[in-house]
């Protein structure tokens, strides 16, 4: 996973829109994110070197088919922190990591945890999440590339396997 790390390192946070115009981090507006993104391909993401972090887990999951890592891919969402996905793997002593690339503060590989309970309340407390409004993580498998983003979110939260906080 290392070797993905490195593959990785230049990917910027941002969108491919339905247009083909590249659009960097801060400069996605939410009218843009609902109205012109679509789920890019794990090659899309390699060449344009770009990708939020729906689009970089898919090429995390490519790497991993590719090479035989069991894994699972999750989308946690609130009404605060609006969402993220990432993915986990399993090594062959059988312990669990969190990969992270689309995060910059939390890039890397984390771990080893014992549950995947665990890894989600790491991910809570980094977020420095509030409990006001339930954080929910949903596990989730390949979605359709080209989708938009409502049809992604659809898919994603169809599958909740914890929730935090909240009613």
């Amino acid at each position: 996973m290392e070797h993905l790390s490195t593959i990785m390192r230049p990917i910027r946070y941002g969108i491919l829109t339905q247009s083909g115009e590249k659009i960097i981090s801060g400069d996605i507006s939410e009218d843009t994110y609902y109205t012109q993104y679509i789920l890019m391909t794990p090659k899309q993401v390699i060449e344009n070197k770009l990708g939020v972090c729906w689009d970089q887990v898919e090429f995390e999951r490519y790497y991993c088919l590719k090479n035989d890592i069991p894994h699972m891919t999750f989308f946690d969402r609130n009404n605060i922190w609006e969402s993220h996905t990432f993915l986990v793997f399993k090594t062959e002593d059988n312990k669990l990591y969190w990969f992270e690339n689309s995060w910059d503060k939390q890039r890397g590989i984390h771990g080893p945890f014992t549950s995947i309970k665990d890894i989600f309340k790491t991910i809570i407390k980094l977020t420095h999440y509030d409990d006001k409004s339930p954080l929910k993580f949903y596990k989730y498998g390949k979605p359709q590339y080209g989708c938009t983003c409502r049809q992604f979110m659809k898919f994603a939260t169809k599958h909740l396997v914890y929730k935090e906080g909240g009613d």
